[in-house]
């Protein structure tokens, strides 16, 4: 679940723009560990496989993937998928140290249900509730106040309706018109929940 505030989508976005103009390997895909401006090294490493922390490749390919399928900019999904074409020997040869890669590879083919919900705050929250409630580690959601201002794309075509909260529920870059009874999102929520993780 994600309560939605004002210019996290904005700083997030920055930030993936720099990830990809500072950082990635348009050639042959993935990031490197340090900046392009940064000062020049023997060997820019550009690490797969998770470390104390996960490989920061890996972490990169799910963010960009969150963040092209919520805004449609598939700009990231395009290097996400460079991405991971370029660490598939190394996940192939040691699958157990590329965890990372591993759950992004997973987003890739088969996107998380993603919920956008529109309305005024005070009747979001129960849709918000029940959209969490059980836990559902394949389900991002949401909850965006009718006047609430979003950054150009996808989620601008998200809009409240005349219903007090209007869902919209998307699997990847398609989504289903939109819903405005909880009774009718019910079957969309068992459906993710019956799969499990």
């Amino acid at each position: 679940m994600c309560d939605w505030r004002a210019g996290d989508l904005d700083f997030a976005l920055a930030l993936a723009e720099v990830l990809l103009e500072q950082f990635e390997d348009p050639g042959t895909g993935g990031f490197f560990f340090t900046a392009a401006d940064h000062e020049r090294l023997i060997q820019r490493p550009k690490p797969a496989h998770d470390d104390a922390l996960p490989a920061g490749n890996g972490i990169a390919a799910q963010v960009l993937l969150k963040l092209g399928h919520l805004t449609g900019r598939t700009a990231y999904l395009d290097a996400a998928g460079r991405t991971l074409r370029w660490a598939w020997p190394m996940i192939e040869q040691m699958p157990t140290a590329c965890n990372a890669m591993l759950t992004a590879l997973e987003e890739y083919l088969e996107p998380v249900q993603t919920i956008v919900l529109r309305g005024e705050a005070a009747a979001l929250e129960e849709w918000r509730d029940r959209c969490v409630k059980p836990y559902a580690p394949r389900r991002l959601t949401l909850a965006i106040p009718t006047a609430a201002t979003v950054p150009a794309g996808l989620l601008t075509e998200r809009q409240a309706g005349a219903a007090s909260v209007t869902a919209y529920v998307c699997g990847g870059l398609e989504c289903l018109p939109p819903i405005t009874t909880l009774d009718d999102l019910e079957p969309e929520l068992a459906r993710t929940e019956a799969s499990g993780p």
